[in-house]
């Protein structure tokens, strides 16, 4: 019985074609040896790439869901501490949310846009003190 998300659920060509694509073979190369068209070969890797790309994605989705679940059972269990003022579960506390933020994405930077364009009183000003020079 073949797993879920494993190379043997891709259709034997595709395999076929990403393990000669592995190795270093050109897509005509792959043709050649498979008895298909270039195209065809490169459409069968990277529909084998896609299937394992996204069985990945959700077996990490899976794991990362069970180390949130782990985390917050740990913040749980020394919630009274922290509440307490004990300086040791604080950092823990600390450490621990810390941790759940970047499995779950809260901590990413946020792009900034910045304007930096010049406003026109200091242009006016540079103006005037290159006028006072001259």
């Amino acid at each position: 019985m073949n797993e879920k998300g494993t190379i043997e659920q891709i259709p034997e060509r595709q395999v076929q074609c990403l393990r000669l694509r592995q190795s270093g073979r050109s897509y005509r190369e792959i043709g050649d040896i498979v008895g298909v068209c270039p195209k065809t070969a490169w459409n069968d890797v990277k529909s084998a790439l896609e299937y394992l790309r996204k069985e990945c994605t959700e077996e990490a989705k899976i794991v990362r869901d069970l180390q949130v679940q782990r985390i917050d059972k740990a913040m749980k269990a020394i919630w009274d501490q922290v509440i307490a003022g004990s300086v040791i579960h604080i950092n823990t506390f600390i450490k621990l949310e810390d941790q759940r933020s970047r499995l779950i994405g809260t901590n990413a930077p946020t792009k900034q846009e910045i304007d930096v364009t010049t406003p026109e009183p200091i242009q006016f000003v540079l103006n005037e003190e290159g006028n006072e020079e001259g």
